[in-house]
């Protein structure tokens, strides 16, 4: 990334290579600051919310460039993200035999192990038979060219058709170190300029993220070291110990002035699935490295490139289906478009790049998904179960239940209020003010709200300045020292915010019940003036309230005056006769103001012939018996005839209805 400035802007030519150097452990360095900062914070948490697609996205790509950089190795033809530029090497025969033999190395390398251990029963035998199979291409090659006898000249002409890697002379490491590290010729002021600076500490956060999306999206392949699923994959992986350990490895390589690298689950998981079940494969494999490291020994002039083509190709195509092929029809289309994205612009470009997509569409998914998010998750009322827990009186608790239910109103916030759901709680909450007029009291419960940012602040600043205008009482509740702390700042103008609701609903009920708000009214009947609907409510001798299904009598009940519905509904279920059985039906609902019951009454049946329950929303009754209509037409003749008029002449009316609809029957 910034080798391109370092070059051009380097003082001397001479310092081109030593800062070149630099920069790059400079970069491993912070790179393992990153990352080991990130163990420390323990914050495995919050990588294991990485989207899938993101994840996915990477760990593919990773594969694409693997499968694309194998071919491409195994032809020398140059590719344009998976397009060959040169098409004359395919016309060679060689290139199809190289082809060939890479392909026989990926047949073995991934099932004759698992073919032949059938057929072995020795225990010796099987543990080294996934590496034999492993190394068996390898075996095989030099095994014909021994057979063929293999000389010099065979050798020379291996490297010279680009089979085997060319011979270069081979320093132990300690020896590179010393003809490298030359810290005097660094251009210091060239790394510290604003532009190199940011671009290694861009590089390096990329770099860390990589190693950290390379952990998180290998984590399936961990082989389990449980006794019940032992030999399969899916086991568990500390992550923040990972994470420590790739920042502490880091760290150290780069203050011996190495270049970034993490380490690979998958390659852990591949040693394990080719025989090396045992630790002891872990620090075998280190002491080889190490060896050659150390020693100085060419190890790569000897190993064939079909057969570094066919490892690559075996984890790429294993990368590439786990999360292309394996997914297919089982993500949804916007994160799988998004994983393709990612695959794409690693090919297109590089990893590096890939990554930073990857946080793009990391960001932009979860704001989307946080949006869609309706932070209101509870409203409702006295009559909904919104009522303080203080013990009232028998008739302050049914008037707040049924007459003043309407005049209060409690929502219930959750989770985090920011600019993504801001303006949909800001909507919602000024459509519920809008809904009653009758409604005076309003809180917004905040209890389970989690975070608040600056647009949701001013969100609820703008709610509380459109409720000052149209309410009595407006005012938060339960909301904890941050969030109070941060939307407070918002505030234009006072607004009560109490510790709890259970605080803040006592208030409300206690203004209620206080007249501070009127109840709301009865609904009056058409046929009756003011004068007479406050006669006929003073002639009850009794007021019911019923709850949703409450009976209000049922079959076969004493007729015993009528039934004056004031609020609600009612239902009326009648039993009808079946083929076999009698089933009931409700045939009728009634809505207030009704008086029910007066079919009966006036034709003079003694008992009911249906029953009578409440709807959803409960009802108020009152009960005017044979007393209570005798005295009403006593104290107050022209109301009583008025009262009968009225609701004498609906029954009629429904009395004819009926008639006709058994008429139609009949016929």
């Amino acid at each position: 990334q910034f080798v391109p400035h370092i070059v051009m802007d380097v003082s001397d030519e001479k310092m081109a290579g030593p800062t070149l150097l630099a920069a790059g452990w400079i970069s491993t360095l912070l790179t393992g600051s990153f990352v080991l900062l990130l163990g420390r914070l323990e914050a495995s948490h919050f990588l294991r919310k990485l989207p899938s697609s993101v994840v996915g996205g990477f760990i593919a790509a990773t594969g694409a460039i693997g499968i694309r950089s194998s071919i491409s190795m195994l032809t020398g033809a140059p590719f344009y993200i998976l397009w060959p530029t040169d098409f004359t090497v395919f016309g060679k025969l060689r290139t199809w035999v190289h082809l060939g033999l890479a392909l026989y190395s990926l047949v073995s390398i991934r099932y004759l192990g698992t073919w032949i251990k059938p057929y072995i029963s020795s225990k010796s035998l099987l543990a080294i038979a996934s590496p034999v199979c492993l190394l068996s291409p390898i075996l095989v090659f030099y095994a014909g060219l021994l057979c063929r006898g293999f000389s010099s000249t065979d050798f020379e002409w291996l490297h010279e058709i680009g089979w085997l890697f060319p011979p270069t002379p081979s320093k132990p490491f300690f020896h590179m170190w010393s003809d490298t590290l030359r810290i005097d010729l660094v251009d210091w002021s060239l790394l510290l300029s604003p532009k190199t600076a940011s671009s290694i500490i861009v590089l390096s956060g990329l770099t860390s993220l990589s190693g950290v999306l390379s952990i998180v999206g290998t984590r399936s392949v961990v082989p389990c070291a449980s006794n019940e699923a032992i030999g399969t994959l899916g086991g568990k992986v500390d992550l923040d110990k990972e994470l420590m350990v790739l920042g502490a490895g880091q760290l150290l390589v780069g203050a011996l002035t190495g270049f970034p690298g993490y380490q690979q689950v998958g390659l852990s998981a591949n040693l394990y699935l080719f025989g090396g079940t045992h630790r002891l494969a872990e620090f075998v494999c280190a002491g080889f490295v190490a060896a050659v490291m150390l020693s100085g020994v060419e190890i790569a002039a000897w190993v064939p490139k079909f057969f570094l083509g066919a490892v690559f190709l075996n984890l790429g195509v294993s990368f590439c289906k786990t999360h292309l092929v394996d997914n297919w029809n089982v993500m949804d289309g916007a994160s799988y478009c998004a994983m393709l994205l990612i695959v794409f612009v690693g090919l297109w470009k590089d990893l590096t790049k890939a990554v930073a997509l990857g946080v793009i569409i990391e960001v932009v998914l979860t704001v989307k998904q946080a949006s869609s998010i309706n932070p209101v998750y509870q409203c409702g009322s006295p009559d909904g179960g919104f009522i303080s827990s203080r013990i009232r009186r028998l008739e302050d608790a049914s008037r707040l239940r049924w007459s003043l239910s309407s005049c209060l109103e409690v929502v219930r916030l959750q989770g985090p209020l920011f600019f993504g759901n801001a303006p949909t709680l800001e909507d919602d909450l000024t459509a519920l003010m809008q809904t009653s007029s009758k409604l005076s009291h309003f809180i917004v419960d905040m209890t389970r709200v989690t975070q608040v940012d600056d647009s949701g602040a001013r969100a609820l600043a703008s709610v509380a300045k459109f409720a000052s205008s149209r309410l009595r009482h407006f005012s938060f509740a339960g909301a904890n020292t941050s969030v109070r702390t941060q939307f407070e700042k918002f505030l234009d103008q006072p607004v009560k915010i109490f510790d709890s609701l259970e605080d803040v609903l006592e208030l409300c009920e206690d203004e209620l019940l206080n007249g501070t708000v009127a109840p709301e009214p009865w609904p009056k009947p058409v046929g009756l003036s003011e004068k007479q609907w406050e006669v006929v409510k003073r002639a009850s001798s009794e007021e019911l309230q019923l709850l949703d299904g409450e009976l209000l009598f049922d079959f076969a009940a004493l007729v015993d005056g009528v039934c004056l519905l004031v609020r609600g509904e009612l239902t009326m279920e009648t039993k009808r006769a079946a083929t076999a059985i009698k089933c009931n039906q409700v045939s009728a609902k009634y809505s207030a103001p009704m008086v029910i019951g007066n079919s009966g009454f006036f034709v003079g049946a003694t008992r009911h012939a249906f029953r009578i329950r409440a709807g959803a929303q409960g009802a108020t009754v009152l009960l005017l018996r044979q007393a209570d209509l005798d005295s009403l037409e006593t104290i107050d003749l022209s109301t009583y005839n008025a009262f009968v008029r009225n609701f004498l002449g609906y029954w009629m009316a429904v009395e004819a209805n009926h008639l006709r609809w058994r008429c139609a029957l009949n016929q």
